[in-house]
Order: C-alpha cells, then sequence, then structure tokens
C-alpha cells in the first residue's frame, strides 16, 4: 500500500525512477564500443536519427559519420523522464 507513494516520492528526489547504472551496464555489454551508430552502410549512404534534448526539446541528431557510440545512442534513447535519468541531455 505504501510502495507507490514511496517510489513516486523517490522519482521526484531523483528526477528518475529508476536507476541508470544498470541499463547503461547492459547496453555496454550487447553494443561494442568501437562500433559506430549505424556502422558503414552498404553503398557508403549517409544515414541519421532526429531525437529532442530532454531540457528544452530542441533537435538533435544522430548520424553515422559523425556520431555516437551505438550503445550511447541506444542509452540516450532510453532516457524518458521519469523514468531514467537523462544521459548527456537527452
Amino acid at each position: 500500500m505504501l510502495r507507490q507513494p514511496i517510489e513516486l516520492l523517490l522519482s521526484l528526489i531523483s528526477d528518475s525512477r529508476y536507476g541508470s547504472s544498470g541499463i547503461t551496464k547492459a547496453l555496454k555489454s550487447v553494443f561494442r564500443d568501437d562500433v559506430s551508430l549505424f556502422e558503414n552502410t552498404a553503398g557508403g549512404a549517409k544515414v541519421a536519427v532526429v531525437g529532442t534534448t530532454t531540457e528544452n526539446s530542441s533537435t538533435c541528431i544522430f548520424t553515422n559519420y559523425n556520431g555516437p557510440e551505438t550503445w550511447s545512442a541506444a542509452r540516450a534513447s532510453f532516457a524518458a523522464p521519469p523514468y531514467f535519468m537523462p544521459f548527456n541531455g537527452y
């Protein structure tokens, strides 16, 4: 009976309902550090995925030619307040 109010209070204090270290560890174990988001596509096509920041909802673009490692792009996609903490502003 007290579980939900306690979880709500903890999520308000920490800005997230769940800790981020577990999801980060899991993503790093699945995705290699040396692999870029889209790696090299067939034919050398440039690929992008559009997202928004958590601060002011400004647009950001993850690309295969200057983008992040796969695990960090996946981690940024999990940053869904109030469930997980933002990741590098995303």
